[in-house]
């Protein structure tokens, strides 16, 4: 009986070190203080303080507009110096714990390089918001840890499944400047994964001004942004042009004068007919007025 009640002991005691074990893996080598359960009740947040340009320098990204445009390349900079710094150590991701929900969240390779994608993930945002975005790479897990719930089942148009979004709020400075970072996180059945994070400015009306300064740096000017106006003056042009033209030939083969006639604005029908035609019209003229010469 002692001796059972001893090998009782020594499993029991196992078993323990294999809990604690456990959760150490779980909370990534740390324990979710107390007085931090409920941090947003307590006002708690990750101190998130950083200057874009020591981390892009950390990550060996260029600071240039032509290496932030690349976005293949700041994902292949920016998971090469997680890895280097054992940023994915639990079976390639990194585990941690919102400690408002308790909700388990795994930052995977694939989650960075969605969150560092095309369109208006990362390619086409602003140059300021992309260095901003680059520079709390690294701050995901504690903003996870410490963010505030803003919608705990966000629906998911793009699922088949129909899994939903966590979406998490969490404050950061950058270059002085004050971000909330909207964080999403993809919910399944089997495991929870970081989606995307989304900086916006505080001051939204510097949003506007870092859009529209962003589309004149690549180029455009007020006329293009405006281009639609342009489209349709030009348009206009063109088929006065093309309508002078065409009564001017028709003029010489029946006449056999070079001179031409006054040419009155053609009718709303003409400009439609024209137009149609605007393309035959450019190639043929040339070769029309030859022969009327002959």
């Amino acid at each position: 009986m002692e001796m059972e009640q001893k090998r009782a002991d020594h499993i029991r005691k196992q078993f323990l070190n294999m809990l604690d074990n456990a959760s150490n893996n779980l909370y990534n080598g740390t324990e979710v203080e107390e007085n931090t359960k409920n941090s947003v009740t307590l006002g708690k947040f990750a101190d998130v303080d950083i200057n874009s340009n020591e981390k892009l320098e950390k990550f060996g990204i260029s600071n240039t507009a032509r290496m932030l445009g690349d976005y293949v390349y700041i994902q292949k900079k920016v998971l090469t110096a997680l890895n280097n710094e054992n940023f994915f150590n639990q079976n390639n991701k990194n585990i941690v714990v919102n400690a408002d929900t308790d909700i388990v969240v795994s930052i995977t390779k694939d989650g960075i390089r969605e969150t560092l994608s095309t369109e208006k993930r990362y390619a086409k945002l602003p140059r300021k918001i992309k260095t901003a975005k680059i520079a709390v790479i690294d701050n995901l897990p504690d903003m996870i840890r410490y963010a505030e719930v803003v919608n705990e089942n966000e629906k998911n148009y793009h699922s088949k499944e129909g899994s939903q979004f966590l979406v998490l709020s969490h404050p950061a400075i950058v270059d002085g400047e004050n971000y909330n970072v909207e964080i999403k996180i993809k919910k399944t059945p089997f495991k929870n994964k970081f989606y995307i994070h989304n900086m916006n400015l505080q001051n939204k009306n510097e949003t506007v001004a870092l859009n529209t300064k962003d589309k004149i740096s690549r180029g455009y000017n007020n006329n293009e942004l405006s281009r639609t106006d342009n489209i349709a003056n030009n348009a206009s042009n063109v088929n006065k042009k093309s309508a002078a033209i065409i009564e001017h030939c028709r003029h010489k083969r029946s006449t056999g004068s070079s001179k031409s006639p006054k040419v009155s604005t053609p009718s709303t029908d003409h400009k439609i007919f024209i137009a149609k035609k605007i393309t035959y019209v450019n190639k043929k003229i040339h070769c029309r007025s030859r022969l009327s010469l002959a």
